[in-house]
C-alpha cells in the first residue's frame, strides 16, 4: 500500500485535516474565498446517466449546478514575500452510480498556490472502484496540479496568481490529474488527464 492509503469500510470519514508543509505561518489572511471547479464534466454526466444510473450529492457548504460545483466560505493564509498561499474549503461531494458499486466522496477540499505559475489541488478522498468491496481512503493527497500562468485572466483579473491585499481572481486555470488522485478518482481516469478548469 502506498503512504497515506489506508482501507476502510466508512465512505463518509475521509479523516482529518493534516498540516500542510509549507504553508505559510506569516502573512496575510485569506477570509470569504470561493472556489468553482466542476471536477470532470464527462464523469458528472456518467455519474447521473443512463449507464450508472447514480447520484451526486454536495454537502457542508458546497453547491452545485449545471456547470459544476462551488465552495464558499474558504479561508486561509498567503505569503506576498514568497508568492505562496493556502486556502482551505468546507464541505463535501459523494459520487454513487451502478447500484452502489461505484462511490467515490472528495473532501477537505484545499487549494495551495506554490508560485505565481503554478498551484495544487489538495484534497482527501474515500472510494471504492467498481467490482471492489475495499474503500480505500486517502488523506490530503495532491489531487490535481493546476498551471495559473495559462490561466486568460480578463481585465478585472489578476495576471497569474500574483499574491496581494485585496480580492486576486484566477479564471479558467487547467487542471490535471496526478497519480495519488487518479487512485482517489477508483482509478476511472489516468494520471495526466485533463479535469476541469
Amino acid at each position: 500500500t502506498d503512504p497515506g492509503t489506508d482501507p476502510g469500510t466508512d465512505p463518509t470519514e475521509p479523516g482529518t485535516d493534516p498540516t500542510e508543509p509549507g504553508t505559510p505561518e506569516t502573512g496575510l489572511g485569506i477570509a470569504d474565498a470561493t472556489l468553482q471547479w466542476g471536477i470532470r464534466a464527462s464523469f458528472r454526466s456518467y455519474v447521473v446517466g443512463p449507464i450508472a444510473n447514480g447520484t451526486t450529492a454536495a454537502t457542508g457548504g458546497v453547491t452545485m449546478d449545471a456547470s459544476g460545483f462551488s465552495w464558499t466560505g474558504g479561508t486561509g493564509v498567503a505569503d506576498q514575500a514568497t508568492g505562496t498561499a493556502l486556502v482551505a474549503y468546507p464541505g463535501q461531494i459523494r459520487f454513487t452510480g451502478h447500484g452502489g458499486q461505484l462511490d467515490l466522496t472528495i473532501s477537505d477540499v484545499r487549494l495551495r498556490i506554490d508560485s505565481a505559475t503554478q498551484a495544487t489541488i489538495v484534497a482527501s478522498t474515500v472510494s471504492r472502484s467498481l467490482g471492489s468491496t475495499e474503500y480505500v481512503t486517502q488523506t490530503g493527497i495532491d489531487f490535481a496540479t493546476v498551471a495559473l500562468a495559462s490561466a486568460p485572466a480578463a481585465a478585472s483579473d489578476v495576471a497569474a496568481a500574483a499574491i496581494a491585499e485585496g480580492t486576486v481572481t484566477i479564471a479558467n486555470a487547467p487542471a490535471m490529474l496526478t497519480e495519488a488522485g487518479a487512485a482517489g478518482f477508483a482509478g476511472f481516469y489516468a494520471a495526466g488527464s485533463e479535469l476541469d478548469p
